[in-house]
């Protein structure tokens, strides 16, 4: 049954999440990090790899609505959202949209088939069972609707930063097109970003050999506004430049549920 609180509607119960809630205060829209995915997605955008014209969209682990935001102001939609961390849900700035405390393992009837289009941001390198978690996300994107996929990249950048932040695993093009076969979904299509994030993740692990403190701020957070700026700058030029990059520290995937 559902219940609402405030702005959140709880059809499930909130449950501790594999994520560190310090992650949440520093994953701001102005974050380089934050920019760079989004202008990956927007890269794909301008590729018709996906439409957001006139489309429900529903954000699985929107955590403190960073990605819901961006899409609502870019792409002019309203998102929907849900998560389980209740201290995340809290932080959502925008309500115009539902947001729900929600597990998807619950299947609840009425967002059976009900979206154009799922995104996953950075959310299934977090549980174990990760194509048993994508296909039960499937239940809610109707036939030949799209999802977008974001993971970390590559096993051999996995840190102890990645511990920290609750991470299972990094993926490759290869690991994600073997574990397709077991999604119920058509036409995949993959990109590297994060170029110059390749080799900060290769720095960032060689220099927690040597610490044990503060792992999630050191690993995430910004040394200074100046070192944001020329990030975030980096992160649109790579976009426009590079089509699809031939490394990076995260890979995005989009692809079609199975009619």
């Amino acid at each position: 049954m559902e219940k609402i609180m405030g702005e959140i509607k709880y059809l499930s119960e909130a449950e501790p999440v594999s994520m560190a809630d310090a992650w949440f205060d520093m994953a701001t829209s102005d974050h380089f990090w934050m920019i760079w995915r989004f202008e990956r997605l927007k890269t794909m955008v301008r590729q018709k790899l996906i439409d957001f014209s006139i489309k429900k969209v529903f954000e699985i682990g929107c955590g403190s609505g960073t990605v819901l935001e961006q899409v609502s102001k870019n792409f002019g939609v309203n998102p929907d959202g849900c998560d389980l961390n209740d201290f995340a849900l809290k932080k959502i700035k925008i309500k115009d949209q539902n947001i729900y405390c929600y597990n998807i393992y619950d299947q609840e009837s009425t967002l059976e088939n009900k979206y154009d289009i799922i995104i996953l941001f950075d959310v299934i390198e977090h549980i174990e069972e990760d194509v048993n978690f994508v296909n039960s996300c499937l239940f809610h994107l109707k036939p030949g609707g799209k999802c977008i996929i974001n993971v970390p990249a590559y096993m051999h950048l996995f840190s102890k930063y990645d511990k920290a932040v609750g991470h299972v695993r990094r993926y490759s093009k290869s690991m994600v097109t073997e574990k397709f076969s077991q999604i119920n979904g058509d036409n995949l299509t993959m990109q590297y970003w994060g170029v110059t994030l390749y080799f900060l993740a290769i720095a960032r692990k060689i220099m927690y050999l040597f610490t044990n403190k503060n792992i999630v701020s050191k690993g995430f957070e910004p040394p200074s506004k100046l070192f944001n700026s020329i990030l975030s700058f980096l992160a649109k030029a790579e976009n426009k430049l590079l089509r699809s990059p031939w490394i990076g520290s995260s890979l995005m995937f989009v692809f079609d549920k199975k009619n």
